[in-house]
């Protein structure tokens, strides 16, 4: 049984603290060792460095409400090149919603202003949540052709 790469090593930790601007090592990243645990740290990172409002899920989503970071449009291009990179690293295709997810953040960030907060932080990280959730990676993609 096909089986993506669950675990977060040191070469990718290099790779994402270069996306999301983190210059040195963040107490925020120290003891992740999973996907889950890194779409944890990001989300603490995100949320204290920016703030965050508590949003309800969007209409056509499940879940409860839960604090929503205020990224901008930079660290939402990185965070979205980063899962990316696994998605393609598991030999996965992107399931419908993340795929939409990634197409919106292109279209609303392309020649926006980089410092701004990006307009659909909700539904970014309730997508983000389901692609870095290791038993959704298995369940949730399709395997790549």
């Amino acid at each position: 049984m096909f089986a993506p790469p669950t675990t977060y090593d040191g070469i990718e930790a290099a790779q994402h603290e270069c996306m999301l601007g983190i210059s040195e090592r963040d107490d925020h990243f120290e003891g992740v060792t999973t996907y889950d645990d890194l779409y944890n740290a990001q989300w603490r990172y995100l949320n204290d460095r920016c703030g965050a409002d508590t949003r309800p899920p969007p209409i056509d989503c499940e879940g409860s409400s839960f604090p929503i970071p205020r990224t901008t449009n930079a660290d939402v291009r990185g965070l979205v090149q980063y899962w990316m990179s696994v998605i393609v690293a598991a030999e996965v295709m992107p399931t419908q919603d993340f795929q939409r997810t990634a197409d919106d953040v292109e279209r609303l960030t392309s020649g926006a202003t980089p410092s701004d907060v990006y307009s659909q932080n909700n539904e970014l990280w309730r997508a983000l949540k389901r692609v870095a959730t290791p038993q959704r990676i298995v369940s949730g993609f399709a395997r790549a052709a």
